[in-house]
């Protein structure tokens, strides 16, 4: 008989399947929002059988060693036991294949997997509430209800492994066939598809392809020569993250066994900012080869551990993460990396150019681009070979028809019809698909609500001719009602142009501010937050675990922003990119302008949290209403100066409520700090790069030299020691003094070009160079003397440095004198 299961083994199961949860998360566009949800509730469970594990421990350590009884009793180990089941239930649901097809389909597949992953969560929560109940109980007589029902899960795990255990014979069978490529005409397999395209991809270049030809072994991403391998002229809605997400998995079943090889890859996503700065792409990327080059945490370690012991800010700059990325990938036989999506980044220009420059100066790696615009210009360089690979609608319409064939052969309703209508489905969708998934797909699912072959062949004959008139026709049913019209239209930009996800309550709240709003209440806000999705009819996408929404596709927003709209009967629903971050920006100011925010400037924590948690957009307005500051006209700025006047009010108004939210109750400011410091200063400290752009081309009072925040530093200053690279740039090119010392009582304070320096930022130290020279500011530090040397200068330092270190301790650090 095997040892009784205990709490501490259940608690020590559930870090294996936040593992693989997290596997899933960093694998797989478009499951991360629906893990996170289920890794915290999995974090709450640790939390309950660690209390649980702690009583235990109590009465062990008392005068007599004994056991709660309820601890002891079978019904405790029965819930035990079945915890136990689910956990290992999700981790089979979860664990990774072993082979390149099993590894393809689960992670192409996570919109099918996550029903069966939400099924066990929800058996999962149902033992939860025991535990909590059994807890609280002063008997087990009042959980009873309770142990009934988790009897019945007990047989329904039981049940689910018996027949999981039936289903994976009949898989293995399907992946053996698929894998000698006899696929004959049985299910659907995602990876059938996507391997087609592979092979219309890798066959442009017979002789000089992606891979090599050393038979799939590890060495075959060895080449001697550098490659790029640029995959552009992607239409939106054709399936190129399906595609780069198989070529992901071949390549990590290619080099499973080659240590000295490596692969990273990152997905980018037209509605996450995050997604589509350089340096996050890059440390991503960089990360990821961690598992194939350890010492890279070591560099980052040292780089941190430098920083805090000269008690600089602890932060990476691009060249910081561009340098470790060329060292270590220099023990590295070969890296491939794979970029999805590039153009869907605000700063694709920046992103190709870092790319490039990594295979420039890398060793041997090799990268791989997708796109849905071409980048031949962009990315054209003389010293790194490229290789344009088109992606042609014939070639992708061969897998749509595959597609076609596994829906009209699985599907309940479809199933049944005549082999004629079947035939004429096919034909009639892969005619008009013009290599677009989302076609077909859009097409198959209006076909499935059909109740009859008749009413089918009459839905045929009246299928849209393409995506664009697919999208048309939903927008123009939904321009029916006026009302219903004005509420799609903002919902559809603020998803197109925010710059994150935002979530239900945030876009309800987003579209019902008008622009003479002075609060916000239950009568102004929609009745059901939710009615906004059955509204929409396909074109938005709404998870229930995290609640974000999101365009369902990126194709919608291509077709909201083509000409093709404007000259349609949708387009009422046209958008403009400038107009569209130009009203965003209007109705974020709107909201931060409330009344309610006019005088909390000042009160406690708790009293502005508690206002704050009551009104949903409030983060998102505060922290990106600049972000949307862009091409500013002058009616553009009346709008932003009328808020930052605000300051002048009592207590700072609006102004005022907007900084001491944005720098949080960790570093909660002075009033009378807020009201006497210039936006100026707070936008250089917070990287507002778009604000300060606004107000030194508009605010023609502004002085460069004002002493703000609790040290008396200048814009320039608090830029720099906050590493705000682009606004120091910024303000040294508008005039700034980099010489002058800020008011931070170490020694005799610490200057713009001091902290530039430390930033390593030789770009902006050779301008602050130039800048001083030619305006004639002269160094304090030096009593009168112009510019120091580069030897003086690291003295200079060497002092600074020594100054932090004696006052440190007494004072504290640098960062606790800046806000």
């Amino acid at each position: 008989m095997g040892e009784p299961l205990s709490v501490i083994g259940v608690v020590l199961a559930i870090p294996a399947v936040i593992k693989l949860l997290l596997g899933y998360c960093s694998d797989t566009k478009g499951a991360k929002k629906d893990i996170q949800g289920h890794i915290t509730e999995l974090f709450t469970l640790k939390g309950i059988l660690e209390h649980i594990k702690n009583q235990q421990d109590t009465f062990h350590a008392g005068p007599i060693p004994s056991m709660p009884p309820k601890y002891a009793s079978k019904e405790f180990l029965q819930v035990l036991a079945a915890t136990n089941q689910i956990l290992q239930s999700l981790q089979m649901s979860l664990e990774p294949k072993q082979s390149c097809f099993g590894q393809s389909v689960q992670r192409m597949t996570w919109t099918f997997k996550k029903g069966e992953v939400e099924e066990q969560f929800r058996r999962l929560e149902r033992a939860k509430t025991w535990f909590i109940v059994m807890m609280t109980a002063d008997n087990l007589s009042s959980c009873q209800g309770i142990l009934s029902d988790i009897s019945r899960l007990t047989s329904e795990i039981q049940n689910d492994r018996e027949n999981r255990e039936k289903e994976a014979i009949a898989k293995r069978r399907v992946v053996a066939m698929a894998s000698a490529g006899r696929t004959g005409a049985g299910p659907f397999n995602g990876l059938q598809i996507a391997s087609q395209r592979y092979q219309c991809l890798v066959s442009e270049r017979p002789t000089d392809s992606l891979f090599g030809d050393s038979g799939g072994q590890g060495s075959s991403l060895v080449a001697p020569r550098q490659m790029l391998n640029l995959i552009n002229e992607f239409a939106a809605g054709s399936g190129k993250t399906t595609l780069i997400a198989y070529i992901i998995e071949h390549i990590k079943a290619l080099n499973a066994k080659a240590e000295d090889i490596a692969l990273a890859y990152f997905y980018c996503s037209f509605d996450h900012l995050a997604t589509q700065d350089p340096i996050n792409i890059l440390a991503s990327l960089v990360a990821q080869l961690s598992s194939r080059a350890p010492q890279i945490i070591d560099d980052f370690s040292s780089k941190f551990a430098d920083a805090v012991k000269a008690k600089l800010p602890r932060s990476l700059s691009l060249e910081d993460i561009e340098g470790t990325f060329v060292r270590n990938t220099a023990q590295l036989s070969g890296t491939l990396l794979l970029v999805d999506a590039v153009n869907e980044s605000e700063k694709f220009m920046d992103v190709t150019k870092m790319l490039i420059k990594m295979v420039r100066n890398g060793n041997n790696v090799r990268l791989i681009v997708t796109s849905t615009g071409g980048l031949g210009s962009e990315m054209s360089t003389d010293d790194v070979n490229i290789t344009h690979c088109n992606m042609h609608s014939l070639d992708i319409n061969k897998d749509i028809g595959l597609y076609i064939d596994s829906k009209l052969a699985n599907d309940a309703n479809l199933m049944k019809l005549s082999e004629p209508l079947k035939i004429e489905i096919r034909d009639a969708i892969v005619s008009r698909a013009g290599g677009m998934f989302r076609y077909a797909h859009s097409q198959i699912q209006r076909l499935t609500r059909q109740l009859t072959g008749r009413d089918i062949r009459r839905a045929l004959a009246d299928m849209p001719r393409d995506l664009d008139e697919t999208y048309a026709r939903i927008l123009t049913k939904i321009s029916r009602d006026s009302t219903i019209q004005k509420y799609m239209q903002r919902a559809l930009l603020w998803l197109s142009f925010a710059s994150r996800p935002l979530n239900l309550h945030e876009l309800c709240d987003a579209i019902v501010i008008e622009d003479d709003d002075t609060y916000i209440n239950d009568d102004s806000r929609l009745h059901d937050p939710e009615i906004i999705i059955d509204l929409a009819h396909g074109l938005l996408d709404y998870d229930r675990n995290s609640m974000l929404l999101s365009l369902a596709h990126s194709s919608v927003k291509v077709f909201l922003t083509s000409e093709w709209i404007r000259t349609s009967e949708a387009r009422a629903f046209a958008l403009e990119e400038e107009e569209a971050h130009r009203i965003i920006m209007r109705k974020c100011l709107v909201y931060l302008g409330f009344s309610e925010f006019q005088a909390r400037c000042g009160q406690p924590v708790r009293l502005n949290c508690a206002g704050a948690s009551r009104y949903p957009l409030l983060g998102y307005a505060a922290f990106n209403w600049s972000f949307h500051a862009r091409c500013i006209r002058q009616e553009d700025w009346r709008t932003i100066d009328r808020f930052l006047s605000t300051r002048l009010m009592p207590n700072g108004g609006n102004y005022g409520y907007w900084i001491q939210y944005i720098t949080g109750p960790v570093s909660w400011l002075p009033m009378e700090v807020i009201v006497a410091t210039s936006p100026l200063y707070y936008a250089a400290s917070f990287g507002f790069t778009r604000l300060i752009k606004a107000i030194l081309d508009f605010d023609p009072s502004v002085n460069l030299e004002d002493p703000g925040g609790q040290a008396g530093s200048t814009t320039l200053q608090v830029a720099c020691f906050r590493a705000q690279r682009e606004p120091a740039r910024l303000l040294v090119e508008a005039g700034a003094n980099p010489l002058c010392l800020d008011g931070s009582r170490y020694g005799e304070g610490f200057s713009s070009l001091f902290w530039a320096k430390q930033n390593g930022w030789d770009d902006i130290v050779k301008l602050m160079t130039e800048v001083a020279s030619r305006r004639g500011f002269r160094d304090p530090v030096r009593r009168g003397a112009a510019i120091a040397t580069d030897k003086e200068a690291q003295e200079i330092q060497r002092e600074a440095i020594k100054y932090i270190e004696a006052v440190s301790s007494s004072l504290g650090t640098p960062e606790s004198q800046w806000e």
